[in-house]
């Protein structure tokens, strides 16, 4: 099964572009359905705590779903061509619509492919030589447009980026994202050892995953700026609010939905561990950055398993 292509800058969307060249604008957006409920789009990078957030949302406001990054299938049927062009209109309307019968729509969206749903809402000849944050933009706007019930932007961001980097490189190892219970902690934390051992220069693979994690944050934040008339209505940081704030911090955005605040109910927990801190140790003494090391790396008590 071929993966996504999931994108970290301008010049390997340019790269991979001509290969997807038969997707190009083969979706008109003028014909998808309006929203009947309000929509709440998260915008965020790989593992930055989204997967909490999102069933703090679903335990918080008791929906009846549970938020998820709805695109990817769609997009993981286009990249093994098993939907055709013609039929894709039809997918990702479908996508859009799934949670009409609830209190309202929930997505959550990643910045290393949002431009590619872009480049299929986008005519042809536009969408073949669009950058892929102007195509990003283009499809936050197009979301925007349909959703007259409101339209709510939350961006999660994570402080520490390290400790991000470190995340994303266990989870490319096919490592498991999350964790609920101590026999999955015990067989994550023998997994990581085993797989830790076949690789010689862990650091320099954590500083590659950082670099990959900045490109990122860079390429949402020239997507946000060229956006028009879309305003974020709430910044997230995982340590401050989702870690430390966790009985409160989704209290502003359920006021400006209109919902009761229910107790949150969490059963995710941390993967990072003693092997994880002590790469984290390692990585900054190569940096340059040992001083650090004091500081701030001790997991708070209040730290979660970090989602995607």
């Amino acid at each position: 099964m071929a993966p996504i292509q999931l994108i970290h800058s301008e010049q390997q969307f340019a790269h991979l572009r001509p290969t997807m060249e038969r997707y190009a604008g083969c979706v008109d957006p003028a014909q998808w359905p309006m929203l009947s409920k309000p929509l709440i789009l998260i915008l965020t990078t790989q593992r930055t705590g989204s997967t909490l957030l999102c069933q703090d949302i679903a335990s918080a406001w008791q929906l009846p779903y549970q938020p998820t990054e709805s695109f990817i299938p769609p997009l993981t049927g286009i990249f093994n061509n098993g939907i055709p062009p013609q039929d894709l209109h039809q997918q990702l309307a479908n996508t859009l619509k799934q949670h009409n019968q609830a209190s309202c729509s929930v997505f959550k969206l990643m910045a290393d492919y949002i431009g590619w749903l872009g480049f299929f809402c986008t005519p042809k000849q536009q969408a073949l030589s669009a950058s892929y944050t102007e195509l990003s933009a283009r499809f936050l706007q197009l979301i925007q447009t349909h959703s007259p019930e409101g339209f709510h932007l939350i961006q999660l961001k994570r402080k520490h980026k390290l400790k991000q980097a470190i995340s994303r490189l266990f989870n490319s190892m096919g490592l498991p994202t999350h964790i609920s219970s101590d026999d999955d902690q015990k067989s994550f934390d023998t997994n990581l050892v085993e797989k830790l051992a076949a690789y010689p220069q862990l650091e320099l693979m954590v500083i590659d995953q950082l670099r990959i994690i900045l490109s990122q944050c860079h390429l949402l934040e020239v997507t946000l700026n060229k956006t028009t008339r879309i305003d974020c209505n709430i910044s997230l940081e995982y340590e401050h609010d989702l870690c430390k704030n966790a009985d409160t911090y989704l209290n502003s955005i359920s006021k400006q939905m209109g919902f009761k605040v229910d107790s949150i109910q969490r059963q995710l927990r941390r993967t990072s561990g003693s092997v994880s801190r002590d790469l984290l140790q390692r990585t900054l003494h190569i940096l340059g950055l040992g001083e650090l090391e004091e500081i701030d790396l001790q997991p708070s008590e209040q730290e979660i398993s970090v989602g995607q």
